[in-house]
């Protein structure tokens, strides 16, 4: 259920563009304004998402399996949008936004066993979305050198979607047509980058860079399996992501 949206470049591509236009009619490269376009992918590393449960229903056993968030996420595209400004010439800050998205998969996530055989239990997620914006600051090496390398620290706020699944045993599908396994909610991020700049022209350069991304965490005990017999389970948000961004920047 691999799935792709090209929203987010309609709209920040005018943006850009309209940098692009300034850009040509500025002095060579003395404007302390930037703007960057990044894109890019959101690595997760493994953390327990859905934690294990063991109950017995009626004449049969009910288990879920302890899975990771990548167990039941595949990382899609991420695009960003920054707007610099050159302090000195090796400290920038910025502020950027940025979004990315998760293809939902449909997982395992368990099994029912009665006297009559073992059923799968499956849930199909939707896509999650992510939308953050974030102030920060960039201190690069090498003044005045073509290749400069840097280290960006920045925080701000981003807003998770809800996580929907649609749950089914042996294939039939259960109760509602989707569940709620965590709700939509506006959270704290922070993290820091390490880059390298290329700077090929006057006013443009490349970069590229690598990543810690902190997000806290949402923890809930969700009833989103009661249509499995099961009371609320424990179920813990991905907080960490490693972002790796490929960016074009002009000054104009």
């Amino acid at each position: 259920m691999l799935k792709r949206t090209y929203l987010p470049l309609a709209v920040i591509a005018p943006v850009f563009a309209l940098g692009v236009a300034q850009s040509a009619s500025a002095r060579e490269s003395d404007s302390p304004w930037s703007t960057t376009l990044t894109a890019g992918a959101n690595l997760l590393p493994h953390s327990t998402f859905l934690h294990s449960r063991n109950a017995t229903v009626g004449p049969g056993n009910v288990s879920l399996d302890s899975l990771t968030f990548d167990d039941l996420f595949n990382p899609d595209p991420s695009f960003g949008l920054e707007l610099g400004y050159q302090l000195t010439s090796d400290l920038e800050s910025f502020v950027r936004f940025d979004y990315s998205q998760m293809s939902g998969t449909n997982a395992l996530l368990g099994r029912v066993t009665t006297a009559g055989g073992v059923s799968a239990i499956r849930g199909d997620f939707d896509d999650l979305k992510t939308y953050s914006l974030d102030v920060g600051t960039r201190f690069y090496f090498h003044d005045g050198n073509k290749v400069r390398p840097y280290l960006t620290g920045y925080l701000g706020v981003d807003r998770g979607d809800a996580v929907y699944g649609h749950f089914s045993v042996g294939g039939a599908t259960l109760g509602r047509r989707r569940e709620t396994v965590l709700p939509q909610e506006t959270r704290f991020d922070a993290g820091v980058e390490a880059g390298i700049d290329y700077r090929f022209e006057s006013q443009w350069s490349v970069r590229l860079s690598v990543g810690a991304d902190y997000s806290s965490s949402r923890h809930e005990e969700t009833r989103a399996f009661e249509t499995l017999g099961l009371g609320p389970i424990r179920v813990s948000d991905q907080t960490w992501s490693i972002p790796i961004d490929l960016g074009l920047s002009v000054k104009f």
